[in-house]
Parts: structure tokens; C-alpha cells; sequence
């Protein structure tokens, strides 16, 4: 039997090309040639500018760097603190103190204490202790030294901003001269090339990005002197050299890259002293042009299907382009383009207030300590990413009403933003392959995913999520997304956050569509596509499918058809294409602390329906309806809502034996917290719809809700029919979809269709036109 490690680097191969196997094949041998070179003490060991191994890092002309003068990446001024937010400034004075006395701040997990040396290189969870060794020969995939990501955490130095802004909020020297205590603690523990600290080159980015924000914040303190800023001359040189030699490459070229090629430009713009600098700003443009080119798609989508690292990635391009305007230099016109256009994306992705929705990978990783929450970074970057680039009227009402933290730090002073009222609808992403479907004052949305598996040959940050939903009512997600919880020290809880049970898709025969091979790896991938899309109307319409089970003996694909009848009701209708027998199971994960509340657990032919409610209030009726027998189970989920964390939370799932074609039925009706409404899906039914000839119609959809505004008839014909004429009720249409609303109150009837027209039988004239009819007496 082949162990694991030689099966996954079997497979890792796979997916490289021979130029990458070569490119690999050198490096390899150029680090143990280094490491020798480093064990026998002919590399740098130190800061010391003095050291015949480091004196070449400087230009000959001028070798000082004006640490204490600032002014690299921040804002110039920088802004008044107390008038970004009294309680954050209030909070970071309490966090700072705790920081002086060795507290360091890690997610949302605990903080812990760095009190000696060898503290930078333990897993803060304690599971392990990594090597101290050559750096680039570390292995930083062992689960059994602990998660490296949390150490890499610890070595971003994210008490370097909390001190820097306690500064500018008292102007307590004690506060400046931390960050300096840390800065030399953390020189002093970790040599050039040494530990897992600098075994990444991205993690090599975001602290110098960091130091440089921490001199920005305290300028003028004094406390990095002259000589201490020759140290942190050298410890950046060297930071640059070693990004400059491992920039991420061929299969492996993903968001790292981009923040990589970054912290080059930042370097070399920021620390124009540096021998290096020109051919970093050089190297670091050619690479970020290449690979923001590949990564991202032209409606300014990002291919790796994860919008965190989206909005990570573009606040790189952020920093990049500040460090160009702080040092004076030409800006390239496509870092400007692509903030634009990544902008234009991200805001799709931001729900009433300040959330978002962000399926596949998140590590809540941020580049800087300036901002909010992890959660609240998608909204922050595209606010700033819009207005350095001068694009600020595609920002909706929410990321208008108010300036983030991070902005202000970034661009201060900015005009006052314009409070418009204007109107966002539904909205497609054709790159992404993403639907958003919004309706309803409060805003009610559903997020549907029909795009591909990710960024190609890894797919590295992808979900096996092809055609799953998720639902917000207002600011609430009330089915929602898993997360990620960990990465390699997650062990076998990485493969359960991203496996297709865990989404609210469906899953054939307890396989995943997509098949896994190691923590950021695939042996297989679903291939989605939407094949229809209607958006815009009073009905809009989208239809997908994938191919990730057309690999089973007996083949099967898996269409998906969700039909929004507007303020946050919604249709889906599942059709699964097969000949044999399988096992089918539908899953609706939850919030945790959801209460649930149904009548019974088999689905008779008329629905079931189901309410659930989370503990803000918000909720969401269902009503379940499938042509096998089905029953309805409540299973113990997962939900990380942070890096790091788990909570359990209710899993709603559809589960039944089918024989051949088979078809489910979902209808979802949300409510808003503080929302006044009736049950919305108690008092509905699936219905048949029929032929002239009274024959049933095959593969159409028929659902009768009595609401409290009255009964609403709605049908959906099959993907792909041709327009003939059927009737559901009192409803007859021919097209796509049609709906009938008659009001309780005896009032007009209203008819909407969508694709060709309808009537209420015995209505005396109809309107009809290719989006909507409207009946009128």
C-alpha cells in the first residue's frame, strides 16, 4: 500500500508541468546548497549593519532609511482617532496595555503570551514546536508540530498596529517605545532565514507591510533611532531578497503570489535605500500585472472562487499602489483597473449592513491591524479600493452611510461619501459563475454558486459546493455557508467544512462532486454552468448544472432551477438525471441556536413544511415536496463562523432512495428580524400542473401558497420546453414561469410571466409580453 505522503506528492506532480517540475528541481537544489552555506555561518545572522555579511544591502551613496520620519504607506496626516470611533480607540488603549505586558492577540481564539525566544516558533494552541532550522527547508505542511498558520499569525506581528494606534490615541511615548521593544524582541529570536517564520515568502510581505504601517503610526516619537533603523534596514533587505528568490510559481501561483509581488513594490518604493529596490519594484509590477491578469476574471471576479482572499489579494494591489503615490512615482494604470474592477464585484457581495457573502476558503487572515473585524473585510476593501481609485459612485447605500477605520487610516482626509438612496436588484458575475437575488424592504438575498471549482491546477481554496445556496433576511445569514474552521492541523475536519454534505446542495450516494486529495488538493471536480438566466423582472429565473457525478457506474448529473418570485420567496426545484437506483440527500445547514419546528418527518405529495428561526429573530419558511419517497432528518452540523472555531449547529436535510429520474421541490420565504408576517409556507401545497388535455405535465413545478396577502398560484415548466400552453388553478401560461396572485381582500388579481405570457381562467384580457403579463377586467 502506498503511504499518504508518497500518494499526495504523486499527485501534487499531476498537476505540475515538466518547466515547473525543472523550476522545482533547482530551487530544491539551490536551498540545500544555501542551507550548507548557512549551517557553515557564510549567510547573514544577524541585523548588524556593521557585519561585513550585510553591508552590501545598502546603497553605496547613502545607506540611512528615515524610519522616525514615516510617511511610507499611511495617510499624511493621519487621521484624528477619537473621530473615527470612540469605543475602538477605547478598546485598542486596553489591548495595547496587555500587549506591552506580552499579550498577543490571535483571531478570535485566545490571546497568548510571548514572553521568550523560542515563543515565536510554539504552536499557540500548544500542540508542537516547529524547528529552528534553515527556514526554506522546513516542512510546514506537519500537522504533527501544529498548525502553521497560527504561528504565521504570531509573526505578522499584529500588535505592531495596536500599539501604533494606542499612540496616536494618547500620545503615551510608552506605547511607541513597545513597538520598538517588539520589533527588537522579535529581531533578536529570529535570525535571517531561520525558523518557520520566514518559511513563506508571503508571510514575509505582510510583516514588513506591517513594520512599515508601525512607523507610519509612530513618527516622530523617536523611538526607532538611527541605529536601531539600520537594523530594520538590514532585516527588510533581507526580507526582499529572500521574496525576490521564492516567489510562488507555476502551480502553486495563487493570492501569494500577488501579495508577494507586492511586498516587493512596498519595499522598493517605500525603502528606496536599498540596493535592491529598483529591481524589486521591477520584478514585483512584471509579476503583479502577469498574475492579476490570470487570477482574475474581466468582471473583475477572482478565479480561486473564495471572495476572502479575494479582498485579501486586492489589498495588496492597495498597498501596492499607495506606495507608489507616497514615493512619488508614476502609479501603473492597471493596479487603478483592477481595484475598479475588483470593487465592482466585491460590493455584489455585501449584504444589508456590512456583511458578506463569502463561501469557499477564509483564514480570517488580514494584511493589516487598521480595520474592523475579519468578517466586516470585504466591505472595508472595497470602500477603500474604491475611493484611491477614484471610483467611489459604484459604492451602494451601506458602504456610503459611513467612513471605516481603515479608510480614514489609508486615505485621510477623504471627502464626505454621498448617502444615496439608489436601488441594487439581482445581479450575475458571468466569471464567477454567482447569482445574486435581491428583493424586499428589508433586504432579503439569496446567493446561488453555478461558477467553476476554482483557480486552476489546485483549485487549492474550493469548496465541493457547485449549485449550493445561501440566504440572508436583512443582515442575517439564515442559511448559511460552513466555512473552513482549519487547515493541514485540521485533519479530517478540513474535508468535512468543504465537503458537499456540508452545503446546501445535493449530495448522490455520500459522495462529494468534487473528490478530495489532500488539504488544498482535488483528484476531481465538478464542472458547473448556468444554462439559463433571467434577471430583472418581476419573475427572474436562473438554471445551472454540473458534471460532478457523471463519474459514478451509473452516471448522474444534477440541475438545478431557482426561481425568485421576489421580496425574499424563492423556488428551487432539483432535477437529478439518472437511470439507476441512489441514495439522495439535500442539506440545509443552519445557524447555531437555530429553533426548528415541523409536523412530522415523511413528505407526503402536498409539502412539509418546516420554520426555523435563529436567535436574532430573523427566520425562514419552508415547504419540501419530492416525486420519491423522502424524509426529513435534523443532524448535528458544524458552522465556523472564525479560523480556528467551531460551533455545532442544526443541519436540516431532504433524504430518500431513488430509482431513476427523480425531482425535489424547495420553497423558501425569509423574514427580517422585527418583521411582521404571517407563515409564510404553512398554509401552501405542491399541486400538479397540467395539460390541455388534463394530463399531467412532466418535470413542471406547481405551488398554491395562501399568505396573508391572499393565494399565490405559481408554475414553473421544465428547462428547455418548448411555449405550449398549461394550467395550474385558476392559472394558465405558456413560457417559462408564470405566477397569479388573488388578493384576500377581494382586490384586482395581478399575473406575471416570464418568456411568454398568462391568464387567470375567465378573465376577460391579459397583457402578455416577453417578460411580464399583468391581467386586467
Amino acid at each position: 500500500m502506498i503511504p499518504d505522503a508518497i500518494r499526495w506528492r504523486l499527485r501534487r506532480l499531476a498537476v505540475m508541468t515538466p518547466i515547473e517540475i525543472g523550476t522545482r528541481s533547482i530551487r530544491w537544489v539551490r536551498d540545500r546548497i544555501r542551507c550548507a552555506l548557512w549551517a557553515a555561518g557564510a549567510l547573514p545572522s544577524n541585523y548588524d549593519p556593521d557585519d561585513p555579511r550585510n553591508r552590501r544591502v545598502f546603497n553605496a551613496t547613502e545607506r540611512e532609511v528615515a524610519w522616525d520620519r514615516g510617511g511610507f504607506l499611511l495617510a499624511s496626516p493621519l487621521p484624528e482617532i477619537r473621530g473615527i470611533d470612540h469605543d475602538a480607540s477605547d478598546s485598542c488603549v486596553r489591548v495595547a496595555d496587555a500587549v506591552l505586558r506580552g499579550w498577543c492577540p490571535l483571531f478570535a481564539l485566545a490571546s497568548v503570551r510571548i514572553l521568550e525566544a523560542d515563543d515565536w516558533n510554539r504552536d499557540p494552541l500548544g500542540k508542537g514546536e516547529w524547528p529552528r532550522g534553515f527556514a526554506p527547508l522546513i516542512n510546514h505542511r506537519d500537522a504533527a508540530r501544529g498548525g502553521a498558520r497560527f504561528v504565521w499569525e504570531l509573526n505578522r506581528l499584529p500588535q505592531l498596529a495596536i500599539l501604533g494606534r494606542a499612540y496616536c490615541e494618547t500620545g503615551e511615548r510608552r506605547f511607541a517605545l513597545g513597538v520598538a521593544d517588539l520589533l527588537r524582541g522579535w529581531l533578536d529570536a529570529n535570525p535571517p532565514e531561520t525558523g518557520i517564520a520566514w518559511q513563506s515568502p508571503l508571510e514575509l510581505a505582510i510583516r514588513m507591510i506591517a513594520i512599515l504601517h508601525a512607523a507610519d503610526l509612530i513618527a516622530g516619537s523617536g523611538a526607532i533611532t538611527e541605529a536601531f533603523g539600520r537594523e530594520l534596514g538590514v532585516c527588510a533587505a533581507h526580507h526582499g531578497a529572500a521574496i525576490a528568490r521564492s516567489l510562488s510559481r507555476g502551480s502553486s501561483a495563487n493570492n501569494h503570489t500577488i501579495g508577494e509581488a507586492a511586498g516587493l513594490i512596498v519595499l522598493g518604493a517605500c525603502l528606496p535605500n536599498l540596493r535592491a529596490a529598483q529591481s524589486w519594484i521591477a520584478q514585483g509590477t512584471r509579476t503583479l500585472r502577469r498574475e492579476l491578469s490570470r487570477q482574475f476574471a474581466r468582471d473583475g471576479s477572482g478565479r480561486e472562487q473564495a471572495p476572502h482572499y479575494q479582498a485579501f489579494a486586492t489589498g495588496f494591489v492597495l498597498q501596492a499602489l499607495l506606495a507608489f503615490q507616497r514615493s512619488a512615482r508614476p502609479v501603473p494604470a492597471f493596479l487603478e483597473e483592477h481595484l475598479r474592477s475588483s470593487t465592482r464585484f466585491l460590493v455584489e457581495l455585501v449584504v444589508d449592513g456590512n456583511t458578506a457573502i463569502e463561501p469557499g476558503d477564509s483564514d480570517d487572515g488580514t494584511i493589516h491591524g487598521l480595520g474592523g473585524p475579519p468578517q466586516r473585510l470585504l466591505a472595508e476593501t472595497a470602500q477603500v479600493a474604491a475611493l484611491a481609485s477614484g471610483c467611489s459612485e459604484i459604492l451602494p447605500h451601506a458602504l456610503r452611510a459611513q467612513v471605516f477605520q481603515s479608510t480614514r487610516w489609508f486615505l485621510n482626509p477623504i471627502r464626505r461619501l454621498h448617502n444615496s438612496r439608489e436601488f441594487r436588484g439581482s445581479s450575475i458575475s458571468p466569471g464567477a459563475g454567482w447569482i445574486v437575488f435581491r428583493g424586499g424592504s428589508p433586504r432579503r438575498t439569496l446567493f446561488f454558486d453555478a461558477g467553476p471549482h476554482g483557480l486552476a491546477p489546485l483549485d487549492a481554496h474550493a469548496h465541493a459546493d457547485a449549485l449550493s445556496v445561501s440566504f440572508h433576511a436583512g443582515e442575517d445569514e439564515v442559511i448559511v455557508d460552513p466555512g473552513t474552521y482549519r487547515y493541514h492541523s485540521g485533519g479530517v475536519w478540513r474535508d468535512r467544512f468543504r465537503s458537499t454534505a456540508a452545503h446546501a446542495t445535493i449530495e448522490i450516494d455520500g459522495e462529494d462532486q468534487s473528490r478530495i486529495a489532500g488539504p488544498f488538493l482535488w483528484r476531481s471536480r465538478a464542472r458547473a454552468r448556468i444554462t439559463e438566466c433571467h434577471l430583472g423582472g418581476n419573475l427572474e429565473l436562473v438554471s445551472a448544472e454540473h458534471n460532478g457525478y457523471e463519474r459514478l457506474s451509473d452516471p448522474v448529473r444534477h440541475r438545478r432551477r431557482v426561481l425568485h418570485l421576489g421580496a425574499g420567496r424563492f423556488i428551487i426545484h432539483d432535477i437529478i438525471d439518472c437511470e439507476g437506483e441512489h441514495d439522495l440527500r439535500f442539506s440545509l445547514p443552519l445557524p447555531p441556536g437555530t429553533t426548528l419546528v415541523h409536523d412530522h418527518n415523511i413528505v407526503p405529495a402536498e409539502g412539509l413544511a418546516v420554520f426555523a428561526a435563529v436567535p436574532s429573530g430573523a427566520r425562514v419558511d419552508l415547504l419540501f415536496g419530492a416525486s420519491f419517497p423522502a424524509r426529513l432528518l435534523v443532524d448535528g452540523g458544524w458552522v465556523s463562523r472564525r479560523f480556528g472555531e467551531r460551533e455545532s449547529a442544526p443541519l436540516l436535510r431532504v433524504t430518500g432512495r431513488i430509482e431513476g429520474p427523480a425531482q425535489l421541490f424547495t420553497y423558501l420565504a425569509g423574514a427580517a428580524a422585527g418583521e411582521e408576517v404571517g407563515d409564510l409556507a404553512f398554509h401552501g401545497a405542491w399541486a400538479p400542473v397540467l395539460r390541455r388535455d388534463g394530463s399531467r405535465a412532466p418535470l413542471c413545478v406547481g405551488l398554491r401558497i395562501d399568505d396573508p396577502s391572499g393565494t399565490r398560484w405559481t408554475a414553473l415548466a421544465p428547462p428547455g420546453a418548448p411555449s405550449r400552453c398549461r394550467e395550474l388553478g385558476p392559472l394558465r401560461f405558456s413560457g417559462q414561469a408564470a405566477s397569479l396572485l388573488e388578493p384576500r381582500d377581494g382586490g384586482r388579481a395581478t399575473i406575471e410571466s416570464l418568456g411568454s405570457g398568462a391568464t387567470q381562467l375567465g378573465a376577460v384580457s391579459v397583457e402578455e409580453s416577453e417578460g411580464a403579463g399583468h391581467w386586467r377586467s
